[in-house]
């Protein structure tokens, strides 16, 4: 039974003279370390060997995201690990794991974003005066760049609201890799990852690569690409909802009587708010023609509907005022006329058979044509009867029938391309 309290009694001694260092003995420790070592010179016995530089990218949050500008601002950070042959020491000897030195008494790879919005290239830490590298005690340094970085990337809006958008940090060695070269590797640090209420973050991921900039000097590259997207609840209520809302209501137009005299006003006001609609729009999109968003040319697409709306609104009013008028219909009108007949569908027959001028109340009944007779005019109607009312009429069918059908192709189509 004394044997366990004596084993815990050595236990706790060896932990603590490990860790119960002095000031004293760190400061021998750097003393001997840096008595003979310069930071301008690369930490290795042979120079003709490189030194491997891992990288390790994390974002902490995406700031900004402007696809107008095509500028990415993030908070991230980027973690480099070498071996350092000049700084080591033997752990039985000095009983100390790690040491922090400044990066300014050191030698350290420098590192430069090779695509940013402004004109700082060289990665900094966020405070230089609490700058540190972290050293192990055998040679292993560790150096960690914080802070807010801003990148060029241009924005992909062939899916607006629903866009995803891939942009890229570039760190490169301007060394040769024959002296350093970078490697893309996680080093297992956990760090938390804050939500940006417009952009949500999918993945972020890192490869490495080589660039050839003179006959047999190459420099090394570590990308860190970052894939997100928008989150488009407020795009869809407040700009894509409205849209087909408004096409629709757009085609009821034909359904109005003319005689309200509303009709022209209507399809006037739904033309004004799809171009105020197309402003809009254009104000939240980049000025790019490369891609266009699909959204933008739904958007032309219903103001080009809304436009041949309102033309064929005036066209069954003119009609309209014509039969008031009780003037004939031209052979040419007759034509189309029949033409449009035959196309849209229908119950009964369009023609109303409506007395002409000078024929007697009482031969009403043998002008009317039955719903039999009617059937079999429907392949080829008579023009004998044909009145600018009955052309108002057909008119109105058609446009209807024509332009529901084109809003709906074109909504399906666009949502086939949303999905898919």
């Amino acid at each position: 039974m004394a044997i366990f309290p004596m084993f815990l009694l050595c236990f706790i001694a060896c932990f603590t003279t490990i860790l119960a260092y002095t000031y004293r003995d760190e400061q021998i420790l750097l003393h001997t370390l840096f008595a003979n070592y310069s930071p301008a010179i690369r930490p290795v016995d042979q120079q003709s060997q490189p030194t491997a530089v891992q990288a390790d990218f994390r974002l902490l949050e995406i700031l900004s995201f402007d696809d107008r500008e095509g500028v990415l601002k993030t908070i991230s950070i980027l973690t480099i690990t070498w071996l350092d042959e000049k700084i080591r020491w033997n752990t039985s000897v000095y009983d100390i794991g790690h040491i922090y030195v400044s990066p300014s008494s050191v030698w350290r790879p420098r590192i430069f974003l090779n695509n940013p919005a402004s004109e700082q290239l060289q990665i900094e830490s966020g405070n230089k005066a609490d700058d540190q590298v972290q050293y192990q005690s055998d040679g292993r340094a560790i150096y960690t760049y914080n802070g807010q970085t801003t990148t060029r990337c241009d924005a992909n809006i062939l899916y607006f609201p629903f866009d995803k958008h891939i942009c890229e940090l570039n760190f490169v060695s301007y060394e040769s890799t024959s002296r350093v070269f970078l490697v893309a590797q996680t080093l297992g640090f956990v760090v938390p990852q804050s939500r940006n209420k417009e952009w949500e973050v999918l993945t972020v991921t890192m490869s490495q690569f080589e660039i050839r900039v003179a006959s047999g000097v190459n420099q090394s590259n570590v990308k860190a690409a970052i894939t997100f997207h928008r989150k488009p609840g407020f795009f869809i209520l407040n700009m894509f909802l409205p849209i087909p809302c408004f096409g629709f209501i757009n085609i009821l137009v034909f359904l109005l009587p003319e005689s309200s005299g509303e009709r022209v006003s209507f399809s006037v006001t739904i033309l004004l708010t799809l171009v105020f609609f197309l402003n809009l729009v254009g104000e939240s999109l980049p000025p790019v023609s490369d891609p266009i968003s699909i959204f933008n040319v739904i958007i032309m697409t219903q103001l080009l509907n809304s436009f041949l709306i309102l033309i064929s609104t005036l066209f069954t009013l003119l009609a309209f005022e014509g039969g008031q008028k009780d003037t004939d219909v031209p052979q040419s009108v007759r034509r189309v006329v029949s033409v449009m007949n035959k196309i849209v569908p229908k119950r009964n027959k369009v023609y109303s058979g409506t007395i002409h001028k000078g024929q007697k109340e009482e031969d009403a009944d043998s002008v009317k044509v039955t719903s039999d007779e009617a059937k079999d005019q429907e392949n080829m109607p008579s023009d004998r009867h044909l009145t600018w009312n009955d052309v108002s009429v057909v008119t109105n069918k058609f446009c209807f029938w024509l332009f529901l059908l084109l809003f709906i192709v074109e909504l399906s189509v666009y949502l086939i391309l949303m999905i898919y």
